[in-house]
């Protein structure tokens, strides 16, 4: 309602970089509690059900961002005079378990790129060879591809700063093979040459063909990831490719070098040797 959209004119343009994630959220909260007068009219339970419908479709994660986004739009109203009290306040964020991480294998990743339409291929490929998130491959522009120096521009909006990631054989290849269309900027367009802003049909068709109901389009960004790390790249260079702001995020994937850490305790087995040499020659 006309709440909203103040609140998103005033609040969410001023103060947030991803004000189209915002929006989206925002557009959520209105589809569930439809009505012109809903600030006035809404109650505690309302807030409840809006959690337990939300949690039927998204991770607990995105719930309690939604659940946040709701309180501190109520907590906005009552500081203009629209609204006495909270009804979201009293109503409890979920215990998050962000670990879930799953990555395709290699043949899983033939599989579902086998199993993909030709529209979505080389979006699966953008994923899996860059890490990007969803919003930044919809996002692309060619302008943001450089194919002379092999590397994509990626405005984060995350993070304020841009990051650069360089384009290896493979997405090299798919972007050579991409059709640049004269009307719109973007290098995977929607119908009408606008931004594209959904591609779940597809996607969800390509992951049934290829026996694979339980992945996600995010996972495709673990993927990048979890191939990297087990493959001896150190979580630095991860952390800068993924666009993290804190290795926080990035440490989830430190289990998956055991191989890597087994090579850097090797070094010392040199040191060791050494030293009982030593301490056999001097009599102890």
């Amino acid at each position: 309602g006309k709440m909203c959209d103040e609140y998103f004119d005033t609040y969410i343009r001023v103060n947030h970089r991803d004000s189209r994630t915002e929006r989206y959220i925002l557009n959520q909260l209105e589809k569930f509690f439809r009505s012109d007068t809903w600030l006035q009219s809404i109650t505690t339970r309302q807030v409840e059900r809006f959690k337990a419908a939300r949690i039927k479709d998204v991770t607990p994660a995105t719930v309690n961002r939604n659940l946040a986004r709701l309180k501190h739009l109520f907590n906005t109203a009552i500081k203009w005079g629209y609204l006495y009290e909270n009804p979201a306040r009293p109503v409890k964020l979920l215990r998050e378990n962000n670990r879930r991480l799953r990555y395709l294998t290699k043949d899983e990743i033939d599989r579902l790129i086998a199993a993909s339409k030709s529209h979505l291929k080389p979006i699966v490929t953008v994923a899996v060879n860059t890490g990007m998130r969803r919003g930044e491959i919809f996002d692309l522009q060619w302008n943001h591809v450089d194919l002379k120096n092999r590397i994509i521009e990626v405005g984060d909006p995350k993070n304020g700063d841009p990051r650069f990631i360089p384009i290896n054989e493979t997405l090299m290849a798919a972007l050579q093979q991409l059709p640049r269309r004269i009307d719109t900027p973007f290098v995977f367009p929607g119908k009408d040459g606008g931004r594209l802003t959904d591609i779940k049909k597809a996607f969800s068709g390509a992951r049934e063909r290829a026996g694979l109901d339980d992945i996600r389009l995010h996972d495709l960004r673990h993927t990048f990831a979890s191939h990297l790390v087990m493959a001896g790249v150190d979580l630095m260079t991860v952390k800068e490719l993924l666009g993290h702001k804190s290795t926080k995020m990035t440490e989830r994937y430190s289990h998956l070098s055991p191989k890597h850490k087994a090579n850097a305790v090797k070094v010392l087995d040199t040191l060791s040797s050494e030293a009982s040499e030593e301490s056999v020659q001097s009599g102890g």
